[in-house]
């Protein structure tokens, strides 16, 4: 907790520097648009959007499952060009950091709640199973 109070703190502190930089005209307001390096990367084309902070994917066969935010997205992927989501979780403890599928079993690493377990053998219902128990103290999943 005095971690995230120290993040937060040194957050708060730079946003508070940059808009007295910006304010006093010492740091520019607007950056000249940047040109793309090639042909190619000027024709990407968005055709899809799921929403949330996602920092963890995992794809086994036609599924990609994605922690986004506190939660389990399972995607059907077999057509690339038009994914849709299949089943979420309920909101887990806390922010998915890593995902690992195996069989009918996705393990999920969640920041501070540690490891959660969840049945995906139902992809359109994926329920939690279990909370593993580390002797000693509480499990705590790092990135």
């Amino acid at each position: 907790m005095k971690m995230r109070w120290l993040t937060v703190s040194i957050f708060l502190t730079s946003v508070a520097l940059l808009a007295l930089l910006v304010s006093s005209g010492v740091w520019p307001t607007a950056a000249a648009p940047v040109r793309a390096a090639t042909a190619d990367a000027e024709n990407v084309e968005l055709v899809g959007h799921i929403g949330g902070v996602t920092e963890a994917v995992f794809v086994q066969g036609n599924y990609a499952y994605i922690g986004e935010g506190p939660g389990l997205t399972i995607l059907d992927i077999s057509n690339p060009a038009s994914p849709t989501v299949v089943g979420k979780t309920p909101p887990l403890p806390d922010i998915v950091r890593g995902v690992y599928v195996s069989g009918s079993y996705a393990y999920v690493a969640v920041d501070e709640a540690g490891l959660q377990v969840v049945d995906v053998s139902n992809p359109r219902r994926p329920r939690r199973q279990s909370v593993p128990t580390i002797r000693g103290g509480k499990p705590t999943a790092w990135w």
